[in-house]
């Protein structure tokens, strides 16, 4: 079976360019749906935040902080594979 990557974030050569810098406010981008086929956020938004702060995490207001992914690619169990560099 031929693999096929769907969605990624960063690289082994960009580093952290790649991803949205809230650590200090980690809540400036609220809530997050990102649609892996069109490679942004529901806001447009192309940076994955950096810091994703618990719900028993004072830094983040202590609430549920909701980030998803979305594809409209039917996948099995089987086929996905979480990879990081």
């Amino acid at each position: 079976m031929e693999k096929k990557v769907i969605w990624s974030i960063g690289s082994t050569e960009s580093g952290a360019e790649d991803l949205f810098d809230n650590y200090k406010d980690p809540n400036r981008l609220g809530d997050i749906v990102w649609d892996a086929d069109a490679k942004c956020s529901s806001t447009l938004g192309t940076k994955w935040p950096m810091f994703h702060p618990s719900e028993a995490d004072p830094d983040g207001g202590y609430r549920l902080q909701v980030t998803m992914l979305k594809s409209d690619q039917i996948l099995k169990l089987g086929d996905i594979h979480w990879i990081s560099c």
